[in-house]
């Protein structure tokens, strides 16, 4: 039985924390609800237009919102209620899938709204991950911390398998804006999640948000090479080694199959790494 544990994640936090158990089952539901559009959007826009080009600026648009999210998120993170910022970002990236809803079920869809609320959502999404990651030491003991990073991660790679394989299926059966409406749930699911949490201020000593704060952020990274290596590394994979913008045009075109086959290509990187 003991080797046999060592085998196994450790899912003590899930087991002792119900706080912890909230704010899991909330990552879990906006994360599944995210991959949705991960499909959705990009065959969309390569439906409506033909062009892989086009579904690659999809993720050229979020880039910017991305990285200008990523770089004062944190900031904004250690500076208000992580419990009230989760609840708002939640029910923010809700209303921006319900605006994809309400493109879809258009007689003829506008391709801008795809580009502009992909964009935001990908702002937003910059934000939500560090407060869930900020709020796990309030609700875990110190030494469950490196059980909770890997169910976390567990979570992540379940997801990025699961998820667009099942908004594949999703849309071949039931279209687009059943999709994005599915989306729509699983923010406010989570939003609700959030709101029964309890405070989480931030700590004694936080800094304010503020540009200050950011540049310390850029001070700290000075000098150390292997996290800049990382950093580094990680965005050139993301940007030169994915090749998720063909996929509309390989599921369709080249292998002659719909909405289930692209959301089986964007499962296929999740399952490798997994």
């Amino acid at each position: 039985m003991p080797a046999r544990r060592r085998l196994l994640s450790d899912v003590t936090p899930l087991r002792e924390s119900p706080q912890y158990r909230l704010l899991y089952a909330g990552e879990l539901l906006a994360f599944l609800g995210s991959q949705l559009t991960v499909v959705a959007v990009p065959l969309q826009v390569y439906l409506q237009t033909r062009s892989s080009l086009a579904v690659g600026l999809v993720g050229l648009a979020q880039l910017g919102p991305l990285l200008a999210c990523s770089l004062v998120g944190g900031v904004v993170v250690d500076a208000v209620d992580r419990r009230v910022l989760l609840v708002w970002v939640q029910l923010a990236r809700g209303a921006l899938s319900l605006g994809l809803v309400a493109n879809a079920l258009r007689p003829e869809p506008a391709l801008w709204p795809l580009y502009v609320l992909t964009a935001a959502g990908a702002g937003l999404q910059a934000v939500d991950a560090p407060a869930r990651t900020a709020a796990i030491p309030a609700m875990v003991r110190r030494e469950l911390l490196p059980a909770a990073a890997a169910l976390h991660q567990i979570l992540m790679q379940v997801g990025v398998v699961a998820g667009p394989a099942v908004a594949g299926l999703l849309v071949a059966r039931a279209g687009l804006a059943a999709a994005y409406a599915i989306d729509v749930a699983t923010f406010l699911l989570a939003s609700l999640l959030a709101l029964a949490l309890r405070p989480l201020p931030p700590g004694a000593g936080a800094a304010h948000a503020g540009v200050a704060s950011v540049m310390e952020g850029f001070r700290f990274l000075r000098g150390r090479r292997a996290l800049q290596g990382t950093f580094l590394i990680d965005l050139n994979a993301m940007v030169f080694g994915m090749p998720r913008a063909l996929f509309p045009a390989l599921g369709t075109e080249l292998f002659g199959g719909g909405p289930g086959t692209v959301g089986l290509l964007y499962a296929a990187p999740g399952a490798g790494a997994l």
